[in-house]
């Protein structure tokens, strides 16, 4: 399982006081979690800690980097990208796999 975090410092979100901001989540292509407005975070989870998909997740990680997870993190901020912070965790182990922002 997978969650996603997103945090805006100044409070405003990233949509729509000022601009449209908005996030989108990609897992093999497909989206698993988007949003736009909220005020200081949003966070959601995807996936699950079956074995299966530990399995699967192994196998990508010893082919290739740790960045290769097969999943896309895409933002479009406001007017102000520098308030704007995310982080993808991996609930089933802890570690952060991706993150971004000021």
């Amino acid at each position: 399982e997978y969650t996603f975090m997103i945090n805006d410092s100044y409070g405003d979100g990233i949509c729509c006081s000022n601009g449209s901001g908005s996030y989108e989540v990609k897992k093999s292509g497909f989206a698993v979690l988007s949003g736009k407005q909220f005020v200081l975070s949003d966070e959601g989870s995807f996936g699950s800690c079956s074995p299966t998909h530990t399995q699967a997740l192994s196998e990508d990680i010893s082919y290739t980097s740790a960045i290769s997870y097969d999943i896309e993190v895409n933002i479009l901020t406001d007017e102000y990208p520098e308030e704007v912070t995310w982080t993808l965790v991996n609930d089933c182990n802890g570690s952060t796999i991706l993150s971004g922002g000021s």
